[in-house]
């Protein structure tokens, strides 16, 4: 899966799971990289993934309960940094 392809469907999972600050910056990244600006949005991305609060740490719910997409997000987030990690050895 290309990276834009990544962010699209991590987008989509951000929209179930009612978390419209993800969908946006998934969105934001979305469009950037159609707008050519690759290689500065896979350093945003990366910076995603540190501290506390973080892309890793993001759970999906509606009403406080636990949705099964969280498995999807978990392999779509991994694909994403390793996919990006790769292009960069």
């Amino acid at each position: 899966m290309k990276i834009i392809e990544l962010c699209e469907e991590i987008m989509k999972l951000c929209r179930i799971g009612d978390e419209p600050e993800w969908e946006e910056l998934f969105q934001y990244f979305a469009d950037e990289i159609k707008a050519g600006n690759v290689t500065s949005i896979k350093r945003e991305i990366l910076k995603i993934y540190a501290g506390m609060g973080s892309f890793n740490d993001l759970i999906l719910q509606k009403d406080g309960v636990y949705l099964p997409i969280n498995e999807r997000l978990a392999d779509l987030r991994q694909m994403l940094y390793e996919g990006i990690a790769r292009e960069w050895q």
